[in-house]
């Protein structure tokens, strides 16, 4: 086990409370629920714990919420509309403002094609600094509307703790 991680959907679906914690550095990242406001946090080993107050909104995504605010807004997605949201990051402490939209099959970075996919990007509202914030690109099964493929950041760091893009797709599982 390199890390371990729990999510608990308590305050919303797009912003859970959740704690990871990788084993190889020591590090314990996540969000809590605390006098009504979320706490995103970030700890290495023993030193003091870093935290950043975050505000609930409508928009906000936490975590593991982002699967939940895609399939909340589906129809609003296919109908062509670009929604803004606020993603909560706890490694680094920081607010990304994002905005989601569906993609055709030919501008997603994902090589995996099907007709049976519908694909999303997420990528910086800011045109400005948006070379600095990695995209993440998805597919879904249009039927099911299960996440099929993930393709953007890991919250797990690579060998020399530092950040890595991912491909998971549902039947294997590749880091790039």
């Amino acid at each position: 086990t390199i890390a371990s991680k729990t999510v608990q959907y308590l305050h919303g679906f797009n912003t859970p409370e959740y704690q990871l914690q990788d084993q190889r550095i020591g590090r314990n990242t996540g969000s809590q629920w605390k006098d009504d406001h979320f706490i995103i946090f970030r700890q290495e080993k023993t030193e003091k714990r870093h935290e950043k107050k975050v505000n609930p909104a409508a928009d906000l995504v936490i975590d593991a919420g982002f699967d939940h605010f895609i399939r909340m807004h589906w129809e609003e997605l296919i109908d062509g509309k670009i929604l803004p949201f606020s993603f909560a990051i706890a490694d680094p402490l920081t607010i990304l403002n994002m905005q989601l939209t569906e993609v055709s099959a030919a501008k997603t970075a994902i090589t995996q094609h099907s007709d049976r996919y519908r694909y999303f990007l997420a990528n910086s509202r800011n045109k400005l600094i948006g070379w600095a914030i990695p995209e993440i690109h998805l597919a879904y099964d249009n039927e099911s509307r299960l996440l099929q493929v993930y393709q953007g950041p890991s919250n797990i760091t690579d060998q020399k703790d530092k950040p890595q893009n991912v491909e998971q797709n549902s039947t294997k599982k590749l880091v790039k």
